[in-house]
């Protein structure tokens, strides 16, 4: 679904009558910027209806207003602006035959919780299907699971970790034993915290694809794990003996099965722990670890190291910002099996055709109502959507 711009929806969308209703909404509930009335449920036709149903809502529109907040305190005021907005509308285009979820409010925050969810769908459709091609193109070779880790550190030293890790990983696949091990690779960032100590771990989740002959008695490409431990200690160059895991991946085949999604999700789900930066209250509300204590940080603002609050998010965007968390070795780059003469937009067209002719584009905004949250009808338009798409032009 492509990023939704609420500013642009007001002229687009027809907003319905009730919107001149006397009853005021509550500002928090709704949180866009038209300022529509509360439509009184059920009483007019279609009208504040549910886009899902009392028992399994087809979306769920997560809470990030404590993380806003914090965002705010820490001098991002756009971006706390676009998260309290972020997975707030959603809009559908109905068919004669069905319906077609075409986009909804997206922040693209680093920090996002409903970002970070789709970044981690997205990949794994991305990255599941190169693993699936090389293994498709080359018979019998299989992917490996592993975990490298290095010692934990304290919030301003994050990322200084985060860079230490991607150069020694660097150094690590460069090395000639585990080029001639490991065919083609896949690392994802990960980030966690622990909550006794405020120490945080940065370890890297891979996917090593070794060949047919890995596992055959006397290979020579066949790695042991203390092997694979001193290449990484020695890549690291640590004074320690780094944990280091590394097993089969579940359901590696082309394609991959079930399990073997869920692997891959495992390792791409996310670039940090919730845990890191989220805790529940009492009752279930949720709050930001560090909101209201201080600890030492340095935001590079050129005043040193200083007491601070919110630490956990400074140093998780400081450390994260601008970096590849995922990266892939050459070989999965790419999609070799494409044919540029294909028109990418085809598949969409077609699916389309078999929903029937269009109808209208309902707008559906987020809010809570005796407790139980959903997405609710407030406006239409009939003008079909356009097509953003083109034909992919060969060399």
């Amino acid at each position: 679904m492509p990023h939704l711009d609420p500013a642009q929806l007001d002229a687009q969308f027809t907003p319905p009558i009730e919107r001149c209703l006397d009853e005021p909404a509550h500002e928090a509930a709704w949180e866009h910027e038209w300022n529509w009335q509360t439509p009184r449920l059920c009483e007019f036709d279609n009208y504040g209806k549910r886009l899902g149903n009392k028992r399994l809502s087809q979306f769920q529109c997560i809470k990030v207003g404590p993380l806003a907040d914090a965002l705010e305190d820490i001098g991002e005021v756009d971006a706390a602006q676009a998260m309290r907005r972020c997975g707030c509308y959603v809009i559908v285009d109905r068919y004669e035959r069905g319906t077609v979820f075409r986009a909804m409010t997206e922040c693209n925050h680093l920090v996002c919780p409903t970002a970070q969810r789709r970044r981690a769908a997205k990949l794994v459709e991305e990255k599941g299907g190169a693993i699936e091609r090389y293994i498709r193109r080359n018979p019998g070779s299989r992917p490996l699971m592993a975990t490298l880790t290095t010692k934990a550190v304290a919030a301003y030293d994050l990322w200084v970790a985060v860079d230490q890790i991607f150069k020694a990983f660097s150094k690590f696949t460069r090395r000639v034993a585990i080029k001639r091990a490991f065919l083609a690779w896949l690392r994802s960032l990960e980030i966690s915290r622990n909550p006794q100590t405020g120490l945080f771990m940065v370890h890297l989740h891979c996917i090593f694809i070794v060949g047919p002959d890995y596992f055959k008695p006397g290979s020579k490409e066949y790695l042991s794990f203390e092997k694979l431990r001193a290449a990484w200690k020695a890549s690291l160059r640590a004074d320690y003996d780094p944990m280091v895991r590394i097993e089969k991946m579940r359901g590696g085949f082309a394609p991959l099965t079930v399990t073997g999604r869920k692997s891959l999700q495992e390792a791409l789900k996310y670039c940090f722990k919730p845990g890191a930066i989220f805790y529940t209250k009492t009752g279930g509300r949720p709050a930001i670890v560090g909101a209201t204590t201080r600890e030492l940080f340095d935001p590079n603002d050129g005043k040193g190291l200083r007491w601070l609050t919110n630490v956990p998010l400074r140093a998780i965007i400081q450390a994260l910002k601008d970096r590849r968390l995922v990266e892939t070795s050459g070989n999965l780059k790419g999609n070799l099996d494409l044919d540029f003469t294909d028109d990418p937009d085809a598949e969409t067209r077609a699916h389309e055709a078999e929903l029937g002719e269009f109808i209208c584009s309902d707008l559906y905004a987020w809010r809570e109502v005796r407790g139980r949250g959903d997405f609710f009808f407030v406006g239409r338009s009939f003008e079909r959507p356009a097509n953003e798409g083109g034909f992919a032009m060969g060399p």
